[in-house]
């Protein structure tokens, strides 16, 4: 059980309920809730228990069932799903400690190419009463604060326009107080059902901004149509990303500075790298990987090109 919940705490963070015989959280792929908990009968026998609720809950049940027993099949355990299970609408795995048949490099070499189920799962905190008219908005403080008119202020405007309406905006601005975490705040983002994203190369240059588009992406499970669903798009003045060598040139740019993070490291050994900035590190070995492919993903879907469409845009999804 305490491999489980720490796999599920690799995703979800502080967005999950954790406690010693279990965990709870909600998925928004599903728009459904779910609840494991581990019963035990004795030292060595026992069970997990799966429970859910929400739009999607025999969907998401599902999922969680195939990949808690993937789970327990490769640390070693012994998976047996009731077959009561789907008609009480729970699913029931029976564990025991029981010395597996094979060894783990064994199961693994049997299924090469099996898909993690746990990849459609996209945990997040659970919606509030007014998550159907919240607007998310992604972009670089540079532009934001430019001294050129047709740059400066275009964010401001749009969530005061959206406000006007009735929409709660989720900004940096207006949802961090002094001591919050950035790190957290930029995973809500990056876990929103919809993001208004104010597109630049100083937003494609900024790690901040790429964190939040990254997580999009990972999070829509590197579906690229979950992706372009979530997202919308406003292209600064200036911003070229439209043909290939243009998008390009953002990986070539992440690539560079992983090659000189890589050269320091090399230079004063791996251990002067503490565990935040290897996350770091990673991170930006994966903004040089998935840039591309974001922006391709990006530009395939047709945008407003004046900044009032955008925001008429947003106020129709948005369903006022």
């Amino acid at each position: 059980m305490r491999s489980i919940i720490s796999q599920v705490g690799t995703q979800a963070g502080e967005t999950a309920v954790y406690w010693k015989y279990g965990v709870w959280f909600y998925d928004a792929t599903t728009r459904a809730s779910a609840l494991i908990e581990q019963q035990m009968h004795d030292d060595r026998r026992g069970r997990i228990v799966l429970s859910a609720q929400g739009d999607r809950s025999r969907e998401l049940l599902d999922t969680v069932t195939k990949w808690i027993g993937h789970s327990i099949e490769r640390d070693g355990g012994v998976r047996d799903v009731g077959s009561d299970a789907e008609d009480r609408g729970i699913g029931i795995l029976p564990v025991s400690h029981a010395q597996p048949s094979c060894n783990k490099d064994d199961r693994l070499e049997a299924h090469p190419t099996a898909p993690d189920p746990a990849a459609t799962l996209r945990i997040t905190d659970p919606p509030r009463p007014s998550d159907e008219r919240r607007a998310c908005v992604s972009y670089a403080w540079k532009e934001e604060r430019s001294s050129d008119p047709q740059r400066a202020g275009k964010v401001s405007e749009f969530c005061t326009k959206l406000e006007a309406v009735g929409v709660s905006i989720v900004r940096d601005t207006t949802a961090l107080a002094l001591g919050d975490r950035l790190s957290a705040f930029m995973r809500q983002i990056g876990h929103s059902d919809c993001v208004y994203i104010f597109l630049s190369d100083a937003y494609l240059k900024s790690p901040n901004c790429m964190y939040e588009l990254l997580t999009i992406w990972q999070t829509s499970g590197d579906d690229p149509e979950k992706f372009r669903e979530r997202t919308r798009v406003f292209f600064m003045p200036g911003t070229d990303v439209f043909s290939m060598a243009a998008r390009l040139k953002y990986a070539v740019y992440w690539k560079k500075l992983r090659d000189e993070a890589q050269e320091l490291i090399k230079d004063g050994g791996v251990d002067i790298l503490g565990p935040t900035d290897l996350k770091h590190f990673k991170q930006i070995q994966d903004f040089a990987h998935h840039v591309n492919e974001m922006l391709a993903q990006i530009v395939d879907v047709l945008q407003p090109s004046a900044f009032d469409e955008f925001i008429d845009l947003a106020i129709d999804q948005l369903g006022l």
